[in-house]
């Protein structure tokens, strides 16, 4: 009797150990978010805090923009190749401009010259209302497809 009591002890002590699963601890790595960085290729009343966004500078996702009434910015991803402009008057984080557009728009370049120096347009003089003849602007370096038009992600 002593014997069959031990035996079925021992069979449920070896039950119980082999049903047991092993669980491993390891630290989990922090999650590093990935930052993308624009360059800027024209800016008209963009400013990042209260200093404006130079051209030719470097911006990335977390840095809160201020655009200003009847100002723009034009930004480029170099790494994805996705050029954005904005042209509506807001103040905040890149990363949510970014996120706003799905597809690129075809758009020809002389067209976006054309807004970018209207925009321009609409700044006064000290001088009462006498209008500025504004220096027009020149988009270089950019590359075109087949009917002269250029792929841009645009946010009015």
């Amino acid at each position: 009797m002593k014997k069959i009591l031990l035996f079925t002890l021992l069979c449920l002590v070896i039950g119980v150990t082999a049903s047991a699963k092993v669980t491993k601890t390891t630290k989990a790595k922090p999650k590093t978010e990935k930052v993308n960085a624009y360059k800027v290729e024209q800016a008209n009343k963009a400013f990042v805090g209260q200093t404006p966004i130079a051209v030719s500078s470097s911006i990335n996702d977390n840095t809160v923009i201020e655009i200003k009434e009847n100002g723009y910015l034009m930004f480029v991803d170099d790494v994805a190749k996705k050029r954005y402009y904005v042209s509506r008057p807001c103040k905040t984080a890149l990363k949510n401009l970014v996120t706003e557009v799905k597809k690129p728009k075809s758009v020809a370049k002389s067209f976006l010259e054309s807004m970018m120096t209207k925009s321009k347009r609409l700044d006064y003089s000290s001088s009462g209302n006498v209008e500025r003849k504004p220096t027009p602007v020149i988009i270089k370096n950019v590359e075109l497809d087949d009917n002269g038009e250029m792929k841009v992600y645009m946010i009015e």
